[in-house]
């Protein structure tokens, strides 16, 4: 008799095994022209007659922005603008069976290293991204994605602080991962696969540093990583929720990209998405959350307002009391079920 492997295994042996071509988001290759383009020429990569372009434009004192343009076979099919002209860096773009993706390193950290990134959403159709999300070192090489269940799923990654769950180490550096499935309007939680969570050690670091881009599935599924059922951010606090319904959504504009400030029916304002600091008034929420799993930071599916106008929503905050009398909300999260 054959042996059968265990759930976890057999969970385990899925994920790391390659994907049919058909499910795992496919890279753009770099054209050769982008070697010499300059500083404002467009660089471009292209894939199956499909060319997505990054062109840096340079107005008039501090107006500097991305443009980002789609072509197929030569004819335009999507655009969009970021201001500020975010990331001077490298960008990539995947095909997830139809669906555009496109990342764009955006800064990297002193110190560490940690490089910043956005991920535009683009499905067949549409003129610009349905979506994005922030990601903390992604894998423009193909290493932030896997395929659940027949579908694209991204791991979106981040850097938290957090306790060894078993007891024998203090607080540290990890290196976490949530699996998601790519859909057309906005991101799934993937709850059939678990979040999973690396230290940062010496072998991570040696490991982490090898090569010129980062691997996140690799570094996820090194055997020194863990699988975490509660998530870092929400994890070691303590945790409240109370539920209230939203008023009014209106978009104001920060000091460098807009964010939403939500109106509860007993008065309390909320932000989502300020990007300057601000303080505490209005409450910044740190994380959009669905199904038990945090969404990355962010995040913003392009109906949220038109969700969240008129519901009643749950708010869960997540103190730190580590210091009793210096206790601080470390996460505050808006859950869209």
């Amino acid at each position: 008799m054959r042996p059968r492997l265990s759930l976890a295994a057999a969970l385990l042996v899925a994920l790391l095994s390659p994907a049919p071509r058909a499910q795992a988001p496919a890279a753009f290759p770099a054209l050769p022209e982008n070697a010499d383009r300059g500083t404002f020429n467009p660089e471009c990569v292209e894939r199956a007659g499909t060319r997505v372009c990054r062109q840096f434009i340079a107005g008039e004192g501090d107006d500097q922005h991305l443009d980002f343009i789609v072509t197929r076979d030569g004819r335009e099919t999507a655009r969009w603008t970021e201001g500020d002209a975010p990331g001077r860096f490298t960008f990539a773009a995947f095909d997830a069976g139809g669906t555009l993706l496109v990342a764009n390193f955006e800064d990297m950290s002193n110190g560490l290293g940690v490089r910043y990134w956005t991920v535009y959403v683009v499905p067949p159709g549409a003129r610009t991204p349905t979506y994005r999300f922030a990601v903390r070192d992604f894998g423009d090489r193909g290493g932030s994605f896997a395929a659940w269940r027949g579908r694209p799923v991204v791991w979106a990654t981040d850097w938290l602080g957090g306790t060894d769950p078993s007891g024998r180490r203090g607080s540290g550096l990890y290196f976490v991962g949530r699996p998601f499935v790519i859909g057309t309007d906005g991101l799934e939680p993937a709850t059939g696969v678990p979040l999973r969570a690396r230290r940062y050690l010496d072998s991570f670091a040696d490991q982490r540093g090898e090569g010129d881009t980062a691997d996140p599935r690799a570094w996820l599924f090194d055997r020194r990583a863990e699988v975490r059922t509660v998530d870092l951010a929400l994890a070691g606090c303590r945790r409240a929720t109370d539920r209230a319904a939203v008023r009014t959504v209106a978009e104001e504009q920060g000091t460098w990209s807009p964010y939403l400030v939500l109106t509860l029916a007993d008065g309390r304002r909320l932000s989502y998405g300020r990007t300057d600091g601000g303080g505490d008034d209005p409450a910044p929420i740190t994380h959009l959350g669905s199904r038990g799993r945090l969404f990355p930071q962010a995040y913003r599916p392009s109906d949220l307002p038109a969700r969240l106008t008129g519901r009643t929503v749950r708010v869960e905050t997540c103190t730190d009391t580590t210091d009793p009398a210096d206790a601080y909300v470390r996460t505050r999260v808006l859950w869209l079920e």
